[in-house]
């Protein structure tokens, strides 16, 4: 199996990435409305001054549930059956683990 790399300039081109991999219209919608959290979350971060990769942490947002456009009944389901198809894939893994640290910092207290 080989690998193809592909470098993202842009959120926006990382949407049509997962539209052309076919990604259905609620999974694009889900990403969006994690991208408005995000932003909350990204501007606490810079008020708090911690030091972080803002184009990778969005990166991370608009990637966070790619599998499930393998596992589309996800998106109205209960299921992790999606996890097991980005865990390959260790930056779309990492991408996930930072946003879960961000998430945990802000609901613990670093407010």
């Amino acid at each position: 199996m080989s690998h193809q790399s592909k470098t993202f300039q842009t959120v926006n081109e990382a949407y049509q990435f997962l539209e052309e991999l076919g990604a259905l219209p609620k999974l694009i919608l889900h990403v969006k409305l994690v991208g408005e959290a995000a932003d909350l979350l990204i501007s606490k971060l810079h008020e708090l001054q911690v030091q972080f990769d803002e184009s990778f942490l969005r990166l991370g947002v608009v990637f966070h549930d790619a599998g499930k456009i393998i596992h589309p009944e996800e998106l109205t389901a209960k299921g992790n059956n999606h996890e097991a198809e980005v865990r390959s894939y260790s930056s779309i893994m990492e991408l996930i683990l930072i946003w879960r640290v961000v998430v945990v910092l802000m609901l613990n207290g670093k407010q």
